[in-house]
């Protein structure tokens, strides 16, 4: 364990002033990993201070006393758990007894110790190992603060500050950590507890537990109970092999409970029939009592019954939901998304939930006014609806990301010229590409003789933001487009996309990225046309006769919603049928494709987003003491509209499409898939052979969501037969089949 002396300094708030919500945890949490960490055996620490809802001042007072006499080879352990907390200029909190809000909302700096002081304590300390461990609400979103200062893209690795630091957080910045009621542990304090008390932590023969040892159990533990909390571990390649603890090798209970990790049934949350009998066999001849192989069991079991749980409830509310309001309106849908993330589920863990619960059929709308729907009078070219700022710009910089100099970064749009020359003829594909499915939905069939479509030239204005969402390139460029007429002066217009090679998916450098961004991979996309708006309220008027909509005041050049995967394709196969050109829903790859139109940051804007130039969530979100931004990177907070906007109200991609980023999600051809591991290199859909049961994709994102979730590369999937109030759709039509 080395020959410096161990210290430890563990403190735990729960109790706060006014606005800050009391959490039970904390001091359970203090206590037991000061028994651990003392425990001769076990961690051999040779000091642990332990402070329970400290002042500030003793908080700030302590932190200075106990590190300070540390030399170069001692190991300095720091643990906190409770807030964490930023301010309205980003600086970063840790949060004492005395912590409160301010009326405007803001934290009351005097009564916090802020992370630049906790970061200079640590950095003027002597050790050479240091160890942070932070299981507090904002979880990786402090610890990035904490160590940078910075909530852009930055090298954490380059940027810790000192040898052999290494940061262990409770959670990803999207996420938070988890305090259950009636529990006296969080999750992520309890399996930092029990890897180290039991010593399962430590790989098989090993007589120490090191930092990124601990981390690997935790994660995997957390992963199971908990999956969107993703523990996270900062500097690893500095720090993980930093000793934390000792493991008692030839422990039988220790042996005991790696064997039983091998015969857990996961789907029923219980130990096999067989393994149970090796189990009670083994036990025998370690000695160990059936009652306390039983405890044993009960613990390893814990995290998956915890999961099964959570399911079991979420499907339960679900059900409910579904049964009083007969049907998922935008309420009930950000009701159980509120509960899903309490329950800290996945998407594609309820997915399976609502594929399998039927919704009842809809019913036809009762129009508001006897008249259809106004339509535009005529077909026209389109043009770039102008928009004015909704708020000032003192108002939007109020809360702007916290460093990085504000440097500014424009994205610039490769020359429509270039993108609308011919695409190279594709490789073949390195390795063989995933099996199409025998029945993929039918497509569409064209009985009518198509008129012959004449394709016409549009100019528009492409902007380019910058890290702060200003404006830093303003761009006039062209695109070609024929109108769709679907008759009583109702038209569709379809945008000419050309065909190309691009990077399909998020780098893990992507803020709020998630794994099933990934793999990156390089994908050809042939020439097609896609409709340069949504689908609107009027155009599904012309086309099926109704209009499912919610917001249907002033409607008429609103996207249509409320509309499921299969009433979209419905209407495809109407359109088809109507115009004598084959219409479908895009494919995945199709889609993120003309979103990026040549770019490769979080949005076709740039790197950043406003509420000037898409209709999302612009406002911070509060839930359960959680904090979700309004704002993406170092952009600014802006409005929340709470309802649908007219399609074209922003300002276009590179290739002329308008609302790629929020107003209302967009159904796609695919299934839902967790990753793209294996996932096509072309332009084709990704179907499964046997579609009755799979999820569908959904991309864009919507005026429900936060920005994070507008970005190119984000990707969801829910039940296909789902009617949501902020889910709709855009139609692409095959070059071969649009131009005479």
């Amino acid at each position: 364990m080395g020959k410096g002396k161990k210290v430890a300094l563990l403190v735990g708030v729960g109790c706060y002033g006014e606005g800050l919500k009391p959490l039970q945890c904390p001091a359970n949490g203090v206590r037991e990993l000061a028994a651990i960490l003392r425990t001769p055996d076990v961690g051999g620490f040779d000091e642990v201070v332990a402070l329970e809802d400290p002042d500030v001042g003793t908080f700030r007072a302590r932190m200075g006393e106990v590190f300070s006499s540390l030399r170069k080879d001692d190991l300095a352990l720091f643990y906190f758990t409770g807030h964490g907390i930023k301010d309205m200029t980003g600086e970063v909190y840790l949060t004492s007894s005395q912590s409160r809000l301010l009326s405007n909302g803001d934290i009351n700096r005097g009564t916090a110790v802020e992370g630049t002081f906790i970061k200079g304590e640590l950095q003027r300390c002597s050790a050479q190992q240091k160890v942070v461990i932070l299981d507090c609400c904002l979880g990786a979103a402090f610890a990035k603060g904490f160590l940078t200062m910075d909530d852009g893209q930055v090298d954490l690795q380059a940027n810790l500050g000192g040898e052999g630091w290494v940061v262990l957080t409770a959670a990803t910045a999207r996420n938070y950590a988890l305090e259950q009621e009636g529990e006296p542990l969080s999750v992520y304090t309890r399996y930092l507890v029990e890897g180290l008390k039991t010593g399962a932590a430590a790989p098989d023969g090993q007589t120490h537990i090191t930092v990124g040892q601990l981390h690997a159990y935790v994660q995997g533990k957390v992963k199971i109970a908990a999956p969107t909390m993703e523990p996270a571990i900062f500097n690893a390649l500095a720090g993980r092999e930093i000793p934390l603890a000792k493991a008692a090798v030839g422990n039988p209970e220790l042996r005991l409970r790696k064997a039983a990790e091998r015969y857990i049934d996961i789907d029923r949350a219980e130990i096999t029939p067989v393994g149970l009998r090796y189990l009670r066999k083994l036990a025998t001849e370690l000695g160990i009592a059936p009652e306390r192989m039983q405890v044993i069991a009960n613990e390893i079991l814990r995290p998956h019954r915890e999961r099964r749980d959570n399911l079991r409830e979420y499907e339960a509310a679900y059900r409910e939901a579904v049964d009083h309001y007969q049907g998922l309106p935008a309420r009930a849908q950000q009701e159980l998304k509120d509960l899903q993330r309490l329950l800290n589920l996945r998407d594609g863990d309820v997915t399976p939930i609502q594929a399998r619960v039927p919704l009842p059929a809809p019913k036809p709308p009762t129009p508001k006014n006897p008249q259809p729907p106004a339509s535009r009078p005529e077909p026209k070219p389109p043009q770039p609806s102008p928009y004015t700022p909704r708020v000032n710009r003192k108002q939007f910089l109020t809360w702007a990301g916290f460093g990085g100099g504000g440097l500014a970064l424009a994205v610039s749009v490769r020359p429509l010229s270039r993108l609308l020359s011919p695409a190279p003829s594709p490789s073949p594909a390195p390795t063989p590409e995933p099996t199409p499915s025998p029945e993929p939905t039918p497509a569409p069939t064209a009985t009518a003789a198509p008129t012959p479509a004449t394709l016409s030239t549009s100019e528009f204005e492409v902007v380019t933001v910058n890290e702060t969402g200003d404006i830093a390139e303003r761009q006039t460029t062209q695109a070609e487009y024929f109108a769709e007429d679907l008759g009583n002066g109702v038209t569709l217009e379809m945008v000419a996309i050309p065909g190309g090679e691009f990077t399909m998916g998020a780098p893990e450098t992507e803020a709020d990225s998630r794994d099933d961004e990934r793999p990156q991979r390089q994908v050809t996309i042939a020439p097609f046309f896609m409709g340069q708006y949504v689908v609107t309220q009027a155009q599904y008027q012309a086309v099926m006769g109704q209009n499912p909509s919610n917001f249907t005041e002033n409607g008429a050049d609103r996207p249509v919603e409320q509309v499921s995967w299969e009433d979209a394709v419905a209407f495809c196969e109407a359109l088809s049928e109507q115009t004598g050109r084959i219409y479908r829903l895009p494919s995945e790859a199709e889609w993120e494709y003309a979103c990026r139109a040549g770019t490769e940051s979080p949005f076709y804007f740039g790197p950043t987003i406003t509420t000037e130039l898409a209709n999302y969530r612009g406002q911070d979100w509060e839930l359960e003491g959680v904090t979700y931004p309004g704002n993406y990177g170092q952009g600014p907070k802006g409005t929340f509209r709470e309802e649908t906007t007219a399609v074209g109200s922003f300002p276009p991609n590179g290739f002329g499409l308008y609302d790629m980023h929020g107003n209302v999600w967009e159904w796609c051809e695919d299934d839902w898939h967790s990753s793209y591991q294996g996932a096509p290199s072309n332009d084709s859909a990704w179907v499964e052979a046997d579609r009755s049961e799979t999820s569908r994709l959904l991309r864009g994102g919507s005026w429900l969501n936060n920005p994070r979730i507008c970005r190119s590369a984000n990707r969801d999937g829910v039940a296909r037969d789902g009617q949501y109030g902020d889910v709709g759709f855009r139609v692409v039509c095959a070059s071969s089949w649009a131009v005479s």
